[in-house]
């Protein structure tokens, strides 16, 4: 489900922007605090249709695509959706209730 989202993602960039080339990954299993989780890079003919895009494909990437996290502690673990996710799925389930 997540490689489709990222997928209409990426269209979506390129529908909005000139771009030449993306590439975007997410990390899978355990990612140790402070390394990186998602790399995205875009290819662009001008510098500002690059920066532009991957700000959007982050923010977008981390709202609507439901990556799941599984933090671990002294104490226990425990898995945990992303934020943005939940809060971007509780904003368009009130809007639906209007």
């Amino acid at each position: 489900m997540a490689i489709l989202c990222i997928n209409d993602i990426c269209s979506s960039a390129r529908a909005s922007w000139s771009l030449l080339s993306i590439a975007v990954a997410h990390r899978l299993g355990p990612v140790p605090v402070g390394e990186t989780s998602v790399f995205i890079a875009i290819s662009s003919v001008h510098r500002a249709d690059a920066l532009d895009a991957c700000k959007f494909v982050i923010d977008e990437i981390k709202a609507p695509v439901p990556i799941w996290e599984k933090e671990v502690y002294a104490n226990g673990e425990v898995w945990k959706e992303n934020s943005e996710f939940l809060e971007r799925g509780s904003k368009l389930g009130s809007a639906g209730l209007q």
